[in-house]
């Protein structure tokens, strides 16, 4: 093998240099690429991880936009609800300033009757 002849030439031989020199090169382009590709993967990991991250953000936003609405109905429907109330309270104020009116004038008509 290319190994075994590399072994058995000259360490001080200008072709075993040239042979150390390109076994060296093609084990850091090896390496090189290796690395390049553990890079991209881990790029395309955090690319689906950010686009996940993404989704989940937009849930969660859209999820608060509902509660929102909910709340703003909520509010609204409360907001009904004292109106309706402060409307029957009026009612029954005027309903009481008419029945103080007529006790008012049973009281008077019983004081000239005496």
């Amino acid at each position: 093998t290319k190994d075994n002849v590399t072994n058995h030439m000259d360490p001080t031989s200008i072709d075993w240099i040239e042979q150390m020199a390109a076994t060296v090169k093609h084990k850091f382009i090896e390496q090189r690429l290796y690395y390049e590709s553990q890079l991209q993967a881990q790029r395309e990991k955090n690319h689906e991880q950010g686009r996940e991250n993404e989704r989940l953000r937009n849930e969660l936003l859209n999820a608060k936009s509902v509660e929102k609405e909910k709340d703003a109905q909520t509010i609204s429907s409360m907001k009904e609800e004292i109106e309706a109330l402060k409307l029957e309270l009026s009612e029954e104020k005027e309903s009481n300033k008419t029945k103080d009116a007529g006790i008012e004038n049973r009281k008077e008509s019983l004081r000239s009757l005496l």
